[in-house]
């Protein structure tokens, strides 16, 4: 299936997260040209209508790929990253109900979050699970910015089948990383 990339500007204040989430799935790209959208070619009119409900303007773009130097690294949580050079990926799956309630419910050590489960149920929050991975030039690799950013240095199925994180719309860490 093809993907179509598309680049964003924000126009207005508007829960872009839950936006996102609607689409289902999705990659956002930050580098030095802008920042992308890229999502599956059959789903992009709805995924630049549900964007611009999220106060986001979406038009087409080129394809680019990170250069053959960079080093791929995969990032621990979702601080944006503000350093010349670097290519940011995250990729972002939204889950069902079901799901993200019996996320919020489980745990030997984890506690029951009832108001977690009472906003999913009310369907005021949103879940998605997400996968980031930092492109880096070798000069910048020890930068202090990157201290949450660990190499993928043998394991390069990390690139496409990393560890996937939790996330809740609510917390608007997607929109906080977009407009960085």
């Amino acid at each position: 299936m093809s993907q179509v990339r598309l680049r964003i500007e924000f126009i207005v204040t508007a829960d872009v997260d839950r936006a996102l989430c609607d689409i289902g799935h999705v990659m956002l790209e930050r580098c030095p040209e802008g920042v992308f959208v890229e999502v599956a070619e059959d789903v992009a009119g709805r995924a630049r209508a549900a964007l611009g409900r999220g106060g986001v303007s979406a038009v087409p773009a080129a394809h680019e790929h990170p250069a053959a130097s960079a080093l791929p690294g995969s990032a621990l949580d979702l601080v944006p990253i503000s350093l010349a050079g670097i290519v940011d990926r995250i990729w972002l799956r939204a889950i069902d109900l079901a799901d993200a309630t019996r996320h919020a419910r489980r745990g030997i050590l984890r506690r029951y979050d009832a108001p977690r489960v009472r906003q999913l149920l009310r369907a005021e929050d949103r879940a998605y699970v997400w996968r980031r991975v930092v492109w880096m030039p070798r000069s910048i690799l020890r930068a202090r910015e990157l201290r949450n950013v660990r190499p993928i240095v043998f394991d390069r199925s990390a690139l496409t089948d990393g560890r996937e994180r939790w996330g809740f719309t609510l917390a608007a860490n997607l929109a906080r990383w977009l407009a960085a």
